[in-house]
């Protein structure tokens, strides 16, 4: 069995795409007061290092060309070409 990935953090909140070429939808994970949160994909498992201040939440980055907070704005999900 392969054992997940276990990445040790400062922020309280991370995303994880599953890396590599085939990855996964692209997904936020809150981690708890129990400083450990896992991927519900790929089962990575996301360590808040012991003493690290809460940090800040992960800013969401709107697609180039998109007005941050556009609720109007389509993202396609695949390349047009």
């Amino acid at each position: 069995m392969i054992e997940p990935e276990v990445i040790t953090v400062d922020a309280k909140s991370v995303a994880c795409d599953g890396g590599g070429v085939l990855g996964h939808p692209l997904v936020y994970l809150a981690i708890p007061a129990s400083h450990r949160a896992e991927c519900p994909y790929c089962g990575r498992i996301f360590l808040h290092r012991p003493g690290a201040p809460a940090g800040k939440a992960i800013a969401r980055e709107s697609p180039p060309g998109v007005k941050a907070g556009d609720p109007t704005a389509a993202v396609d999900a695949e390349p047009q070409g």
